[in-house]
């Protein structure tokens, strides 16, 4: 047999392997990230990260909470009232809202 063909084939077999291998990991990473509680964090990181982009004068949006303590009041205590829900994305949303807004609100 001729050296450089055998040596051809070898280097076939071996780019073919690493390729499996490759696919195998791609595969074995597209499943981890599928998982419900991997996209369920997804989910709420992408949540908390529009929040955080709709709301950058946070300090103007409390300035005007203080004239006026009883709708600060109602927005957490209406925010406190969403964490009891049953709703699988609404709940950790409204936590996480409901424990921003207090902190932010009441760190005075």
């Amino acid at each position: 047999m001729n050296p450089q063909r055998e040596l051809e084939k070898q280097a076939l077999v071996a780019k073919a392997a690493i390729e499996r291998e490759t696919a195998r990991l791609q595969w074995q990473q597209f499943k981890s990230a599928s998982r419900p509680e991997a996209l369920k964090s997804e989910l709420v990181q992408f949540g908390a990260d529009k929040i955080a982009q709709a709301m950058p004068n946070a300090s103007g949006l409390f300035s005007l909470l203080e004239k006026y303590p009883y709708i600060s009041l109602r927005v957490a205590k209406s925010l406190l009232s969403l964490t009891a829900s049953r709703h699988r994305l609404l709940k950790p949303i409204a936590i996480g809202l409901a424990s921003w807004f207090i902190a932010k609100r009441f760190r005075k």
